[in-house]
């Protein structure tokens, strides 16, 4: 079994600033002189980086709504304000019901 050296970061952190398409990455690796094998394992380590930052984003969604569905249910249990207690109730709820909801898209879709 071969053995693999370890992939350059500042290769996969300038693709990750620009975005660029899975052939031209193909390319400007072909062009540097790295062996197909290796241009594949930092194609997946490329993959892999953008899969972990969305899922980072999604599970800090999910805390954010959560946070604002927990701030909810405790106002509309001690009701400070009568005058905003259906905002309260139905509007700061809902929000934090469609950020919980992104943030669950962001970690699960693959």
């Amino acid at each position: 079994m071969s053995t693999i050296a370890p992939l350059d970061r500042s290769i996969i952190d300038q693709w990750l600033a620009s975005r660029p398409q899975p052939s031209a990455m193909e390319m400007q690796l072909q062009s540097l002189g790295i062996s197909p094998e290796v241009a594949k394992e930092y194609v997946k380590a490329y993959r892999k980086t953008l899969q972990s930052r969305r899922q980072t984003k999604g599970f800090i969604l999910m805390s954010v709504g959560a946070i604002l569905g927990f701030i909810s249910c405790v106002l509309t249990l001690i009701n400070p304000i009568p005058a905003i207690y259906g905002l309260v109730l139905y509007g700061l709820t809902s929000i934090a019901m469609m950020v919980i909801v992104l943030g669950l898209y962001f970690v699960l879709e693959t």
